[in-house]
């Protein structure tokens, strides 16, 4: 099957959170890319529905627009969700690919110094830590 994503995915489980005025929605989100992302939903969504997704970043919160583009059910009351960002900002693509490369230098960084070898998913939940 030929695969049409335009943008490299990324397996980073940033906070995330979907609503309008004073329903919100948490979302557990599973990966991202430039052009979208996967997440698990508490409710099925219908395709091409459209939806607000605030995305939590280390050092940013950006607030997309997106289009669903499958909703398919995970188990009791969870649903595997994908959604395609619409007309995201340049600050957005550009904040993502600062923060993974930071996160795969955090994976170098921690093969080296404790000589073990460390996922991108492992690193990337490492880096998304707070501070102390």
């Amino acid at each position: 099957m030929k695969e049409r994503r335009q943008h490299e995915r990324y397996h980073v489980s940033y906070p995330a959170e979907s609503g309008s005025g004073n329903l919100n929605i948490i979302l557990e989100l599973k990966d991202v890319s430039e052009g979208g992302a996967a997440f698990t939903a508490v409710q099925q969504l219908s395709k091409s529905d459209m939806m607000a997704v605030r995305i939590f970043m280390k050092h940013k919160m950006f607030s997309l627009k997106a289009e669903v583009v499958y909703s398919e059910s995970a188990g009791e009351e969870a649903y595997n969700t994908g959604a395609r960002f619409i007309a995201a900002p340049k600050e957005f693509s550009q904040e993502l690919e600062k923060e993974m490369e930071e996160i795969s230098q955090l994976q170098k960084k921690t093969r080296a110094r404790a000589h073990k070898n460390i996922s991108f998913e492992e690193a990337a939940a490492e880096y998304l830590q707070p501070e102390e």
